[in-house]
């Protein structure tokens, strides 16, 4: 689930496509799921599962804090080719993780 969801997103930022809103929270949110459970299983039991799990969602936040600013900042620019090259650089590093 974690790699066809980079794989996915990848290519939808490749080909600029903007689904409704619902459908484009339904995708996030069924493949959150996977990422979410991937990441809980590693977590531990008691005291340290707290501080992983806070710098879990600090560390995921300023991630996507900082896609969005890049994402920004190339719209400002007018460089919404680099955007579209980007999204297949993603897909293609979700290829390369089914070998992995």
């Amino acid at each position: 689930g974690i790699i066809a969801s980079i794989i996915l997103f990848g290519c939808l930022i490749a080909s600029a496509y903007n689904p409704k809103p619902w459908a484009g929270a339904a995708a996030v949110g069924a493949f959150a799921l996977f990422h979410g459970h991937a990441h809980g299983v590693e977590m531990q039991d008691g005291n340290l599962g707290f501080w992983y799990a806070a710098g879990f969602v600090l560390a995921t936040g300023l991630l996507h804090l900082a896609g969005i600013a890049l994402y920004k900042a190339l719209e400002w620019r007018r460089l919404q080719a680099q955007v579209r090259w980007i999204g297949v650089a993603i897909s293609l590093a979700g290829v390369g993780l089914v070998f992995v």
